[in-house]
């Protein structure tokens, strides 16, 4: 069970990242 919570907070880390990423990229065009 802890290693299931570890993963989902790791999942929402890289969504996080590819979010931030994303409006980063739209913003420098």
């Amino acid at each position: 069970e802890t290693f299931l919570k570890g993963h989902l907070k790791t999942l929402n880390a890289l969504k996080q990242a590819k979010i931030t990423l994303t409006s980063f990229q739209e913003i420098r065009e």
